[in-house]
């Protein structure tokens, strides 16, 4: 039977302690909040020629046939940046790259996924993710994928960022080909692949090619411990074909997660991610170790760990306040000033407002903000 919630794997709960959970990321999540997939932009790109005159009716229809989403993206942009529409092509990038603002509040799963405590890695290149991210932890050129500084509080992007630098992207076939051979990157990839506990997020059959191609370029010979985990969502009776899916997968050490999709569809994923979140930070040992790292340089002021500890405590409020509570207590609070001033942890608006007592109108209480103890310090 295919459950709406898959256990949590005891081997990712290990690596989310060990630090070697790496999380991939693919089209089907930014699918969740609005964005359309390859497959979406591939259809648009047909039209837009067709519009421009670049095809004709006929041409169109016989590229609509083509299920390669790549080949038809590759074949578009030749024929835009022919006819001198080369931003009309990225106009068309942009476009199918923007989210749905309801959704965005509804059910915003890169707010779940950020708590999974993994290594980030995504093959799309949307922005959606950044703003769980410091400007300098985010990774999408080519030559800074540097496999002996891998850093599980970063994002990387191997596919590059539109918003970053539009020619750092990779929708071409000799794009892919260009990136996937260059060494030090697939030094990269094959380290995650041999020393990290894979979990693939968002990877559907629109996606099977890249993912085909990244499991068995870089995935380790010897695959007979079930390492890494892809989620699937299946219909409820699909337990044959969720089976077959299983025997492929397990052929190359992959262990598929299956969900259940008929009453919430692919928003399903979002209700897992959830989930976990809750059970993998009730059982791991992540808190006690972000503790640890703040002990360890908050005496000790230098940029690199510093930036470390700004990533860790953006988006968590547990350890946010462990280390103010830390950094009044320091005897060298100065170095620390400047950055968090930067970064706007002093900003007045950030000031809790006084809240009214549930039970008793007119009496009200004023919580306490985290960054006075450390103001006071200084």
């Amino acid at each position: 039977m295919i459950p709406k919630i898959p256990k949590v794997r005891p081997q990712i709960v290990e690596a989310v302690n060990n630090g070697t959970l790496a999380v991939f990321i693919g089209a089907g999540v930014s699918r969740l909040i609005g964005c359309k997939g390859w497959d979406g932009l591939a259809k648009n790109l047909i039209d837009r020629c067709f519009r421009e005159q670049i095809i004709n009716f006929r041409e169109k229809e016989s590229l609509i046939q083509n299920n390669d989403s790549k080949k038809i993206i590759t074949i578009c942009y030749y024929l835009l940046e022919k006819n001198g529409l080369k931003e009309v092509f990225f106009k068309e990038l942009e476009n199918s790259l923007k989210a749905d603002e309801e959704l965005l509040k509804s059910q915003n799963i890169y707010d779940e996924l950020y708590q999974l405590r993994g290594l980030f890695i995504t093959t799309n290149i949307d922005d959606h993710f950044h703003i769980k991210f410091e400007p300098t932890r985010i990774i999408y050129k080519e030559q800074d994928f540097n496999p002996s500084n891998i850093d599980r509080n970063k994002l990387y992007h191997i596919h590059g960022c539109l918003k970053k630098d539009r020619n750092s992207i990779v929708f071409t076939v000799p794009q892919y080909i260009k990136r996937y051979n260059n060494p030090i990157f697939r030094a990269f990839l094959e380290k995650i692949f041999a020393e990290y506990t894979v979990l693939f997020i968002g990877y559907g059959m629109a996606e099977f090619e890249l993912l085909d191609f990244l499991i068995t370029k870089f995935n380790p010979k010897d695959k007979k411990e079930l390492k890494h985990f892809i989620l699937l969502p299946f219909y409820r009776g699909e337990e044959r074909i969720l089976e077959f899916e299983q025997y492929y997968y397990r052929s190359m050490g992959i262990e598929v997660l299956s969900y259940e999709k008929d009453e919430k569809g692919y928003g399903q994923l979002y209700e897992v991610i959830k989930e976990w979140n809750r059970e993998i930070n009730q059982i791991s040992t992540y808190l006690y170790d972000t503790y640890k790292e703040i002990d360890d340089v908050i005496d000790d002021y230098a940029k690199d760990k510093a930036e470390k500890i700004f990533q860790i405590i953006k988006n968590d409020e547990a350890p946010r306040d462990y280390f103010f509570k830390k950094l009044a207590l320091t005897s060298n609070p100065f170095p620390w000033l400047e950055p968090l001033k930067e970064r706007g942890y002093f900003d007045p608006q950030n000031n809790p407002r006084p809240q009214e007592v549930s039970n008793k109108k007119g009496y009200f209480i004023m919580p306490y903000w985290n960054v006075l103890g450390y103001l006071e310090n200084v």
